[in-house]
């Protein structure tokens, strides 16, 4: 069995970084790996390859990223959910990341005991979780008709799937996302 090194990880998650943030330099993807790395230690139902996808598809990996809406930083925090989780600069890297794990970890207990828990968390993140608790009932299991939360659904969990080492990637099939389905043996995401 090959043994890694924090180092060997850590680059490698840098170079999937870069993949999304072509200007990203190796000083900033070592923060932002680090961030993730020692908040994920102090929350038991987040994964840290979770953070990262979201990462990717909030701010592509862009700590001074704003968008439209005016939500900031690499997790895409608007100005009252910063405010919420004590975050006094949306654009400090460690800060950012604290309170997205911090907020993941709030929806994961809000939604425990749900089908399609993952997705809920997910579509919670973006539509905020009155949108989910709206449409928790089926056909929409939690995940409001909204064509931008469908996509952003699908983008992170497609993401997150594939940061998963091959053996723990059978867990989405045991009601986390309906967007990973298994048919003759063979698993695939849903496009």
């Amino acid at each position: 069995m090959r043994q890694y090194n924090l180092d060997d990880i850590a680059k490698a998650y840098i170079q999937n970084m870069m993949h999304f943030n072509r200007r990203l330099d190796e000083e900033t993807g070592y923060k932002i790996f680090n961030a993730i790395a020692n908040h994920a230690q102090n929350y038991r139902t987040v994964d840290a390859r979770l953070v990262m996808a979201l990462v990717a598809c909030e701010s592509s990996f862009r700590p001074d990223a704003v968008s439209r809406a005016g939500a900031q930083g690499l997790g895409q925090l608007m100005p009252f959910t910063a405010e919420r989780f004590g975050v006094s600069d949306p654009f400090d890297i460690d800060e950012n990341i604290g309170a997205t794990f911090a907020y993941l970890e709030r929806e994961f207990d809000r939604w425990s005991g749900y089908n399609y828990r993952l997705d809920r968390v997910l579509a919670a993140y973006n539509a905020g979780p009155g949108a989910v608790e709206r449409y928790s009932d089926a056909p929409h299991h939690g995940i409001p008709p909204y064509n931008e939360t469908i996509n952003y659904v699908r983008r992170v969990v497609n993401i997150y799937y594939y940061l998963l080492p091959e053996g723990e990637r059978t867990r989405f099939l045991s009601g986390q996302s309906r967007h990973i389905t298994e048919t003759n043996g063979f698993v695939s995401l849903a496009s």
